[in-house]
């Protein structure tokens, strides 16, 4: 109730040649917009996926320009992975763009942006997937480069 007080104080106090509907509009508005930027989400960015899910592997731009897939000199587009642990360099598994793969777990790992020293890079939580396709192939990749 305090809350509710609180905000109806705040709301007459702004208000002053701006009509309260409009106010009240332009809250709900910023909270929408704060809401689906902290849920983030999306194909490609890091929607999170279910273990024994079906998935499907693809070049997204940012998949794309943190260099986790590419074209082959005859056209086909892979998604690059790695068998035996998750990272973004030293790829050793490749994946045709729209395979798609059973998702059999996910691992939490900080990744750091390269940055000249001394400064050195900003730390970020990034999600990889191991995954199966139907030919029995697996190896682990980038939230980036897959969606549900």
């Amino acid at each position: 109730m305090t809350q509710v007080v609180l905000v109806n104080a705040f709301i007459r106090r702004i208000s002053t040649g701006i009509t309260r509907r409009r106010v009240v509009l332009f809250l709900w508005l910023a909270a929408i917009v704060l809401l689906v930027i902290a849920c983030g989400g999306g194909a490609g960015t890091g929607a999170v996926i279910q273990p024994q899910s079906q998935a499907r592997l693809t070049c997204s731009q940012e998949c794309s320009d943190r260099g986790q897939c590419g074209t082959s000199l005859d056209g086909r587009i892979f998604v690059l992975g790695r068998e035996f642990e998750p990272a973004v360099d030293a790829h050793d598994r490749l994946f045709l763009q729209d395979t798609v793969v059973t998702v059999n777990s996910s691992e939490l790992r900080t990744l750091q942006t390269i940055q000249p020293e001394p400064a050195g890079g900003e730390q970020f939580p990034h999600t990889f997937y191991h995954v199966t396709a139907a030919d029995g192939k697996s190896g682990w990749v980038s939230s980036w480069c897959i969606v549900p």
